[in-house]
């Protein structure tokens, strides 16, 4: 992230739905000083401009936000098309969708223009390729299903990765559930997605380890996810050890 430059700030930023969520409106102006402004890498991978490689903790140490104001601010961030989140197994890159009208529109402009320059000689040397592939029924055909391939897999991820954000594990968990039900010829719907998402948030208000609780549906191909806790089984267990005779109830 560079410290040099500065972005815009409109007006009417106070008739913004988020401008009276302190939250939101913190994460999202630290986003705006934060974000990369020219295509880079960082620690190997790409990142574009107007996004940046972050984690929660490091979004929360740098506004002064705690990490569930921070979570919060992110969701409502995404839910309403203010921010992409890419997530994988290493890293999160979090985009600003409207980054391009917080800057000084020339100056960005005259970049571009630069870099299209240079970039010019290497689209005259491709065009030759770029033809072949376009006229080579085998090679196009492949490519565009390979990018249908590639649209279904985001879509059919899309749900987990904004429920788990840069939680890699419970990504790879949900990911493995999602593979087992497939396995079990119950694949799940967006919907069917959603709704677990809330019930894996009502287990980890109980006090759950909502991980172990994926994991224990897995091991079992079962259909949904269950409460783990020793005290649940207890209670389960409880209630079918109680016997009847003559005289009352006694336990075994």
């Amino acid at each position: 992230m560079s410290d040099k430059g500065y972005v815009k700030t409109f007006r009417k930023i106070k008739c913004w739905e988020w401008y009276k969520d302190i939250s939101v409106k913190v994460l999202f102006i630290h986003l705006l000083l934060e974000v990369e402004p020219e295509d880079t890498y960082i620690q190997g991978v790409f990142v574009k401009a107007g996004s940046t490689k972050k984690t929660v903790n490091e979004l929360s140490v740098e506004s002064g936000l705690t990490t569930q104001q921070t979570r919060r601010a992110i969701k409502e961030l995404e839910k309403t098309n203010e921010i992409t989140i890419k997530t994988t197994n290493r890293y999160t890159v979090i985009s600003l969708v409207k980054w391009l009208d917080y800057q000084d529109s020339e100056t960005y402009k005259n970049k571009q223009n630069n870099k299209q320059n240079n970039k010019r000689t290497y689209k005259q040397n491709t065009i030759l390729e770029q033809t072949n592939i376009q006229t080579d029924p085998y090679i196009y055909n492949s490519i565009i299903k390979d990018k249908d391939n590639n649209k279904e897999e985001k879509k059919i991820r899309s749900v987990f990765v904004s429920y788990s954000l840069d939680n890699v594990e419970l990504l790879n968990a949900l990911n493995d559930y999602e593979e087992m039900r497939k396995s079990i010829k119950s694949p799940m719907t967006d919907r069917a997605k959603t709704l677990l998402c809330a019930k894996l948030d009502t287990l980890k208000s109980d006090g759950e380890n909502i991980v172990e609780c994926i994991n224990n549906a897995i091991v079992n191909n079962w259909k949904s996810v269950y409460p783990n806790s020793k005290n649940s089984f207890n209670k389960k267990d409880d209630k079918e050890k109680k016997v009847f005779e003559p005289w009352g109830v006694i336990a075994q």
